[in-house]
């Protein structure tokens, strides 16, 4: 072996290292329950649920008809609908849900983060919690809140999320995907080194909102990632819990097309470089090291059929490795539908998180019909 490869095959080794310590530590860290909260609790925490908005008229009386229906005082819920200069006819359409205890105000700037921040200046209530329009919510989910902050050190709540169940491939993907992410969210929580949040299901007490909470204005995503490290700068790693009830599960819709596809997991790479969270930075660099390696090793393969061979070891591994993620993480939210997929998924992600990973830093996506530049 002369001395290129053997540098290439020690490089290959060190990630597939790192890539071992984290799946250990995903694995490790998935036992904390996942059950109800305690039937019929003692009710005392009155929430906002905030929810921006911009063109969803689809969703929103879906969205709204959940909301009515959990299974919590409605006097101790506000809804705070923050519309984000919608120019279809979503108004009219929640129009029939508008009470004293819900209602619409315009956005004081542009887009989510905006939204947020407009939406904080009208909470009155102990806890707010955050979900997109194109949500459903479950009946127990305020309950389920309001029993992860009975511990008085919990301020942040990261909540899961699953989707809508449909066919085809596509939803298949990124509901695997999206196991993984919970898994790793879970895990990392429980270590005390939180790295990921969910904006579509996310809850806080409201006295974080007295500092003023920071959502990093220069990026036009990760409103939720820059919130959970606000949190944890202001108050600590303590302060932030994961939300392990089953009950508490946000139903959102996947993709339906490449393009929406493409461009949220454009939107979600363009982070990256804003988030000055060393954890979550090193999981960002390990999971692209190892998916572009893997394609990398794919290319060079045809000049020294070594590489194939290292490539062939390397996406066996790793393959290996997430199966065990997400099998687990099956296993403890019931979502098994997806399973029979991993296979194409295997095939497909190295792809696509590398050329994400790389064209988020020079092109433009679209988001909310709006464009942005990375």
């Amino acid at each position: 072996m002369d001395y290129s490869l053997f540098i290439i095959f020690v490089l290959v080794i060190v990630i597939a290292i790192n890539y071992s310590y984290l799946t250990f530590l995903v694995l490790s860290n998935q036992n904390s329950r996942n059950k109800s909260p305690k039937p019929k609790p003692i009710v005392d925490y009155s929430f906002t649920i905030v929810v921006p908005f911009r063109n969803e008229s689809q969703n929103l009386p879906t969205l709204l008809d959940s909301i009515k229906q959990l299974d919590y005082p409605q006097h101790l819920i506000q809804i705070l609908l923050v519309d984000d200069q919608s120019t279809d006819d979503s108004l009219s359409k929640i129009n029939p849900f508008l009470d004293a205890h819900t209602q619409v105000i315009p956005n004081s700037g542009t887009g989510k983060k905006d939204a947020l921040k407009t939406a904080f200046r009208w909470i009155h209530t102990d806890a707010v919690v955050l979900t997109d329009a194109d949500c459903i919510v479950p009946k127990n989910w305020l309950n389920s809140y309001q029993d992860s902050f009975r511990n008085p050190t919990t301020l942040l709540c990261l909540g899961p999320i699953t989707f809508v169940k449909k066919s085809g491939l596509l939803y298949h993907l990124q509901q695997l995907e999206n196991l993984s992410l919970m898994a790793i969210t879970k895990a990392f929580t429980q270590i005390e080194k939180p790295i990921l949040a969910n904006g579509a299901n996310l809850g806080f007490k409201a006295l974080i909102l007295e500092k003023s909470p920071s959502l990093n204005p220069e990026s036009p995503s990760g409103d939720d990632i820059f919130l959970l490290n606000f949190v944890e700068k202001m108050y600590g790693r303590k302060a932030i819990a994961y939300l392990s009830y089953r009950d508490a599960l946000v139903k959102t819709y996947a993709q339906t097309t490449l393009s929406e596809f493409w461009n949220q997991r454009l939107r979600w790479a363009s982070k990256q470089k804003h988030v000055k969270n060393s954890s979550f930075r090193w999981l960002g660099y390990l999971v692209f090291l190892i998916n572009f390696s893997i394609v990398l090793l794919l290319i060079v393969g045809f000049s020294n059929p070594y590489f194939w061979v290292l490539c062939l070891a390397l996406w066996t591994y790793k393959t290996i490795l997430d199966s065990t993620i997400v099998a687990q993480a099956t296993r403890h939210t019931g979502m098994n539908q997806s399973l029979g997929y991993l296979p194409i998924l295997a095939v497909i992600y190295p792809f696509y998180i590398s050329f994400a990973a790389i064209f988020s830093q020079f092109f433009s996506f679209n988001w909310k019909d709006r464009t942005y530049r990375a």
